[in-house]
C-alpha cells in the first residue's frame, strides 16, 4: 500500500496583503461569519493557518482570515505552503469545506463541551448558543429513537428534503438568516420553500409533513409579557446576555 504523500512543503509567516485570493474561490462569507471569526481571533488568536499553493501562488484555504487580517492592518499571519498542480488545487478548493461538513454531531458530547461555558459575550458566544440549541435538538432526537434506531412518531424533530444543485444557495440562505449556523440557513430555506409552495405536494413518504410557517411577525403582532412575539418565537427567551433559553409555550 502506497503511503499518502505530504504535500506541505513549508510553513512560515506572510504578509496577508501579498497573498493572492483564488479566482475560483466559491465560498461567500456573510457579515455574521466575519464578525464571529474576528471575535474568535481577538479572544483566542491564530489556531489555523492559511494554505497557499506555491505552484500558482493562489490561496486555497483561509480567504476570510486573510481578508480580515488585511482589513485590520496585520502585516504577518501564519501560512502553510503546498505544491499542487492546477487540477489538484481545484480539487482541494472544492473539497476542503465539504469534507469537514460531512462530520455529524454527537449532541451529548457537544452539550457536555458547552455546559456552563461562556467566552466573554459577543458573536462567538452567540454562535455557542446556536450550537447548544442544535446539540439539544440532536440529543432529544436520539432519545426519541426506538431500539431499532427509528425516530418515533412523537419525536421532537422536523425533517425536510431540499434539492440543492447550487451550493451558493446555502451561502445565500446563511447570509439571509443572519446567524452563523448552517442549521439556521437550512431553516431559512425551509421557510422560503414553504412560503413559495403554499402547500406540500409530492413529498416523499419518509418526510414528516410540515405545516406552513408564518412570515416574520408584523410590528403589531401580539407580544407576551417579556416582549416576545406570539407563537413559535415566544419559546425563545434570554435569561441573561448571550444565553438563549428554550421555554415551552403553547401556540394560541
Amino acid at each position: 500500500m502506497t503511503s499518502w504523500r505530504n504535500r506541505i512543503v513549508a510553513s512560515g509567516e506572510a504578509d496577508p496583503a501579498a497573498i493572492t485570493d483564488n479566482p475560483l474561490n466559491w465560498r461567500v462569507h456573510p457579515k455574521v461569519q466575519r464578525v464571529t471569526l474576528e471575535d474568535s481571533l481577538d479572544k483566542i488568536g491564530w489556531i489555523q493557518k492559511a494554505i497557499v499553493n506555491r505552484t500558482t501562488g493562489h490561496l486555497i484555504d483561509g480567504h476570510l482570515r486573510v481578508a480580515s487580517a488585511v482589513a485590520r492592518g496585520e502585516t504577518s499571519i501564519p501560512v502553510d505552503y503546498v505544491e499542487l498542480t492546477l487540477e489538484e488545487e481545484k480539487a482541494a478548493l472544492a473539497s476542503l469545506d465539504p469534507l469537514s461538513a460531512m462530520a455529524v454531531m454527537d449532541g451529548e458530547k457537544l452539550t457536555e463541551l458547552l455546559q456552563d461555558f461562556e467566552f466573554g459575550g459577543g458573536p462567538l458566544d452567540q454562535m455557542f448558543d446556536e450550537l447548544r440549541e442544535q446539540a439539544e435538538g440532536s440529543t432529544l432526537a436520539a432519545a426519541s429513537k426506538n431500539p431499532e434506531g427509528i425516530l418515533t412518531k412523537g419525536a421532537p424533530v422536523v425533517k425536510a428534503v431540499i434539492a440543492v444543485s447550487d451550493m451558493n444557495l446555502i451561502e445565500r440562505a446563511l447570509a439571509a438568516s443572519g446567524k452563523p449556523s448552517r442549521g439556521d440557513a437550512l431553516l431559512h430555506l425551509c421557510r422560503v420553500f414553504l412560503h413559495e409552495k403554499g402547500q406540500h405536494d409530492a413529498e416523499p413518504q419518509s418526510v414528516v409533513t410540515l405545516e406552513p410557517l408564518e412570515k416574520d411577525p408584523a410590528p403589531d403582532r401580539p407580544r407576551d409579557a417579556r416582549g416576545n412575539g406570539a407563537g413559535v418565537e415566544a419559546g425563545v427567551q434570554r435569561d441573561k446576555p448571550g444565553r438563549r433559553v428554550r421555554r415551552k409555550t403553547r401556540k394560541g
